[in-house]
């Protein structure tokens, strides 16, 4: 575990679909300065409890990041399904509720972690689903993992059951990425929408795309909701929770 806080500026941005309650939101964030972890889970809306395993799957994963291979992971996830069968048990739900509890909780999750090498920074990424990750380095974009088209959304991504039965059929879809980290350099993990409008804004040269991770930098929740507002009622983006996460890498003291 590191033994000293990272070398970042981390801002965070939650906000629900429009037309629901902020209780609604089945998107989570979660951020762990001790062990320089951060993630993002994009709960399934038609799944049953899936705002309660989204939040369950980020909060433990920024824990135990060394938890960043596949194997690991999935051990992981293998122990939080148990517990999120533990957490609905003997819960009284109507019937149609009980149906859906039996069939398991779905989330999209991204999770990055930053290691030091000792000659610098890595960076390590698991994924699986649409929740994104993006790296930034001089403002140009240099990776975009596990999608990195518009395109590629909205075709039913493998997403992480809460069913342990069903967690080795998904294992095939985890990915696992990596690469150097430098200062300066800027890091989103972004839900579905989000993501998937970026990609598409970048690509047509829209200013605000810029304008987003500015604005993510800076923590302007207001300004940020201004944007997500419009870009929703112009057809830009999804009407859809965004979870979006902003890490900067300062330069050494």
């Amino acid at each position: 575990m590191p033994s000293q806080p990272p070398p970042w500026r981390v801002q965070r941005y939650l906000s629900q679909k429009q037309g629901s309650a902020p209780g609604e939101c089945e998107d989570a964030i979660a951020c762990n300065p001790r062990t320089w972890a951060c993630a993002v889970a994009d709960g399934a809306t038609e799944a049953f409890g899936s705002r309660h395993w989204a939040r369950l799957l980020v909060r433990a994963w920024v824990r135990h990041s060394a938890a960043a291979g596949k194997d690991a992971f999935l051990e992981l996830v293998t122990q939080l399904a148990g517990r999120a069968e533990r957490h609905w048990a003997g819960r009284p739900l109507p019937w149609y509720a009980q149906e859906k509890r039996l069939q398991g909780s779905y989330a999209a999750f991204a999770g990055l972690v930053f290691r030091d090498t000792g000659e610098g920074l890595c960076w390590q990424a698991i994924a699986l689903g649409d929740c994104c990750l993006f790296h930034f380095r001089g403002g140009a974009l240099i990776a975009a993992v596990p999608l990195s088209e518009p395109e590629q959304f909205g075709f039913r991504p493998k997403l992480l059951p809460s069913r342990a039965d069903a967690i080795p059929r998904c294992a095939g879809a985890i990915g696992n990425f990596e690469g150097t980290a430098a200062p300066g350099d800027e890091f989103l993990l972004l839900s579905d929408a989000a993501a998937c409008w970026l990609l598409a804004a970048g690509r047509s040269r829209d200013a605000a795309a810029d304008t987003f991770r500015r604005l993510l930098a800076q923590g302007r929740v207001a300004e940020i909701t201004a944007l997500v507002e419009a870009q929703r009622r112009n057809g830009s983006m999804r009407n859809d929770d965004v979870a979006a996460l902003s890490i900067i890498l300062d330069p050494p003291p």
